[in-house]
């Protein structure tokens, strides 16, 4: 059989369709993870092929489920589905200035322990999916760590969407006495490169850290991950989004005038060809 080729106005039209359906598949609510264990799990094999998602054990009506990673999952924490948790008071004391923050102000934590803020998502790291041999070791030269077979996070970027007029982000492990050994904070901006504004963690392990978030509204955190491979060479990952809500699931930007229009336009096409 003889198969013709479409015409300019056939193909247009299908690329014309199938763009309309992409446009109406982005302007979605995005899946709300809240109370109860989640991960993100980052992982690379010795190809150097990295697999990054989130995992949440499930609670009430949300079964267990693997999620990706991007704006369409968002972490709830905050006052209003979380009423006993997650809203404290920055301590007092110049150890908590990365905070970016007066003391006695307001902030919204995720704890590296889940009885310190119930009721709202206990979110951790996990790498249990990379094997050890498929790294080498090296030397980040951090403060917290030495020589070993490490996988990096790295904080690329955070963007705020709210109300807030100081918008801050900090990850930190609570060592003795409650001492804080801080791994992210924005309150001095977020470094390129060296040691700062980074996580490392060792294959085929688990952690759990405090996230903090200064203001409420939508923080979407870029990261991307970094290892050294057993062929010698360093692999590193796409960036991708992490979407926090502090007491907020849907404070995303509304679509632009010129969006909505096209949109208009995409209806009215799909209409016409039924």
């Amino acid at each position: 059989m003889n198969l013709l080729p479409c015409s300019p106005i056939v193909r247009q039209t299908s690329v014309l369709a199938v763009s309309c359906g992409l446009l109406i598949s982005s302007i979605h609510a995005a899946t709300v993870l809240g109370p109860g264990h989640a991960d993100l799990r980052y992982n690379v094999n010795a190809s150097g092929d990295w697999s990054v998602l989130v995992h949440h054990d499930g609670s009430g009506s949300v079964p267990a489920s693997d999620h990706p990673v991007g704006t369409d999952t968002l972490f709830y924490l905050g006052s209003a589905l979380a009423p006993s948790g997650s809203r404290l008071s920055r301590p007092s004391g110049a150890t908590w200035d990365f905070l970016g923050v007066p003391a006695g102000s307001d902030i919204w934590v995720i704890s590296q322990t889940q009885s310190a803020t119930p009721n709202t998502v206990w979110m951790g790291l996990n790498t249990e999916e990379t094997s050890t041999s498929s790294l080498l070791a090296w030397d980040p030269a951090h403060a917290s760590v030495g020589s070993g077979k490490w996988l990096e996070l790295r904080l690329r970027d955070v963007t705020y969407t709210g109300t807030g007029t100081n918008n801050q982000f900090a990850l930190w492990v609570s060592g003795s006495f409650g001492t804080p050994n801080v791994w992210m904070d924005t309150s001095d901006g977020i470094a390129t490169n060296g040691t700062d504004d980074v996580f490392y963690m060792a294959p085929g392990q688990h952690s759990h850290m405090n996230w903090a978030f200064t203001s409420e509204g939508i923080y979407d955190l870029t990261f991307d991950a970094r290892t050294l491979l057993a062929d010698g060479t360093f692999s590193i990952s796409d960036p991708f989004i992490l979407r926090f809500g502090v007491n907020s699931t849907g404070a995303v930007p509304e679509p632009g005038k010129s969006l909505l229009a096209l949109l208009g336009l995409c209806l009215a096409f799909l209409r016409r060809r039924r």
